[in-house]
């Protein structure tokens, strides 16, 4: 008879009693709070204290990481055109690399409740194991700024895996997307001749967002002369 269970994590021991516990076929769901902080590899110790024959036994074992990843925080590149996006993804653990292929990341548009699916083509930079630069493209409108990104629930067919073979929980927490600026756009170009002698002073363009001038390393001017 399972008398109760004790779950040492992060330094402190938490008592369960049996009354608590749910016991299915061969398996203890035993439920844990814990200290209410997220834990993306958590690793602990629970022992289950029963009654046997009318003596007292203990079993211990160790647990190690058994919850999925999520999106900690993610970034999209400007993108004027209607090519694939590049989206900067940090992970809340380090991933299985040959998982991050597919129709893998869920976008929520902003002041909205409709969610796309984002199709990853390929990885095109690892900054660690757990960030990773990821070219994607979309069933419908592209990523923007404000909108929010999560995971396909291992449920709903995600396959996205941590090293530990977890896939994301239907509950994975979804971050908003930020901005990261590209090269900007030019949406208008024109020269002046400032004193009328025939030969061009000036290139002015006009762009499609402010441009600080720490922004611009080069610019190349061609033009062809009239026979």
């Amino acid at each position: 008879k399972l008398d109760s269970v004790v779950i040492a994590y992060r330094g402190r021991l938490y008592g369960i009693s049996a009354s608590q516990t749910v016991l299915t076929g061969t398996t203890l769901s035993v439920p844990f709070a814990g200290p209410g902080e997220p834990d993306a590899r958590p690793t602990g110790e629970v022992t289950i204290f029963m009654d046997v024959n009318a003596a007292s036994k203990s079993y211990s074992k160790a647990f190690i990481d058994g919850v999925g990843p999520a999106v900690i925080a993610a970034d999209v590149m400007e993108n004027d055109g209607s090519g694939p996006d590049t989206l900067f993804v940090t992970f809340s653990e380090p991933l299985q690399q040959s998982s991050l292929a597919g129709k893998q990341l869920l976008l929520i548009k902003a002041g909205a409740i409709d969610t796309l699916s984002l199709n990853i083509l390929q990885v095109l930079a690892k900054t660690n194991d757990s960030t990773f630069t990821l070219q994607v493209t979309s069933s419908g409108q592209q990523p923007k700024a404000g909108n929010r990104l999560r995971l396909l629930p291992g449920s709903r067919g995600g396959a996205l895996i941590d090293q530990a073979r977890n896939a994301p929980h239907d509950l994975n927490r979804s971050v908003v997307l930020g901005l990261r600026l590209g090269p900007p756009a030019i949406i208008g170009t024109y020269y002046r001749d400032g004193n009328a002698d025939g030969f061009m002073d000036t290139v002015a363009m006009a762009f499609k967002r402010p441009v600080q001038a720490s922004e611009i390393q080069m610019i190349i001017v061609k033009w062809s002369r009239p026979l």
